[in-house]
């Protein structure tokens, strides 16, 4: 007997995410759903997903490409810090700057940890990936 699953919409899938319900997923078409979801749910709100580690490496690879929000800060607000820097024409500056935005960046990223997502991704006996969402 072949189970079957219920599809979701990219609409169904970002408003449970919205009510920070827990959901299972089943099946390539709802993993690429959520792989979707999931980059638009992190620019758009800054909230942070977290792989479980038990998670399938493959199925890590494809879900988490692309997302370091911490180092993203960092890095911006480093650059940030060595334009100021130069145009001020005082090296020091761009040092802080560099501090300053690896600070923030980092305040950043834990918070968005602290109000994010636990991911767990594995392979069900028939190969079908299966995804469990859980707000922390």
């Amino acid at each position: 007997m072949k189970a079957h699953s219920i599809v979701l919409t990219d609409n169904q899938m970002t408003a449970a995410l919205e009510q920070r319900q827990a959901f299972a997923l089943r099946g390539m078409q709802n993993l690429e759903t959520f792989r979707r979801v999931l980059h638009t749910f992190v620019r758009t709100t800054g909230i942070h997903f977290v792989l479980d580690p038990e998670t399938d490496p493959h199925l890590r690879d494809y879900l988490a490409a692309g997302g370091l929000g911490a180092l993203e800060g960092a890095a911006a607000g480093g650059l940030l810090g060595l334009a100021v820097g130069v145009l001020a024409e005082e090296p020091a500056l761009a040092g802080i700057g560099i501090l300053l935005g690896a600070f923030v960046g980092g305040v950043a990223g834990v918070n968005r940890v602290q109000s994010g997502w636990r991911v767990r991704a594995t392979w069900a006996l028939d190969r079908m990936p299966e995804l469990l969402v859980q707000p922390i």
